[in-house]
């Protein structure tokens, strides 16, 4: 069983580079959900905020870009 995908906190620019979209589409997709994330206008994201995001818009297609590396043994 693969372990839940663990997600790092990331800025607008690194979360719009791994949907392969432009900050200012990111914040507009983003604005129907503002208030569920914690408010508008923010600058960086928690993990589960960005948990939440993908959750609500979708797997990115650069995802290594937004989740946490598991060590290898």
């Amino acid at each position: 069983m693969r372990p839940p995908v663990r997600y790092k906190a990331v800025s607008n620019k690194i979360l719009a580079h791994a949907y392969a979209i432009s900050v200012n589409t990111l914040r507009k997709w983003l604005e129907p959900i503002a208030e569920k994330l914690g408010g508008k206008g923010q600058k960086v994201y928690t993990p589960k905020q960005v948990g939440e995001i993908v959750q609500l818009l979708g797997e990115p297609e650069h995802i290594t870009m937004i989740q946490v590396k598991d060590k290898e043994d």
